[in-house]
């Protein structure tokens, strides 16, 4: 099931979601706790998937060099928020 998203900045197309099917589970080895469950796609489900990359791609190409450093500036700067001391 994919279910788009809204909400895509600075004019970039949104992202979409793909609910995990049969994809591998990747789990904790010291307490078995699930960390991710990777998404698979194949045939039909993978096309769209791969049109949507090479749109946003073109879209991203297009923006500016100073909003697309921008992009990364606030992406660093959430990440040292969020980082252990």
């Amino acid at each position: 099931m994919t279910r788009p998203q809204t909400g895509g900045a600075a004019g970039l197309s949104t992202a979409v979601a793909v609910q995990p099917r049969s994809g591998p589970v990747f789990t904790a080895p010291a307490t078995g706790q699930v960390l991710a469950t990777v998404a698979t796609a194949s045939g039909e489900g993978f096309d769209p998937l791969v049109a949507r990359a090479r749109t946003a791609q073109r879209d991203w190409a297009r923006l500016p060099y100073v909003e697309r450093s921008q992009v990364f500036l606030r992406a660093a700067a959430l990440t040292e928020v969020g980082a252990e001391p």
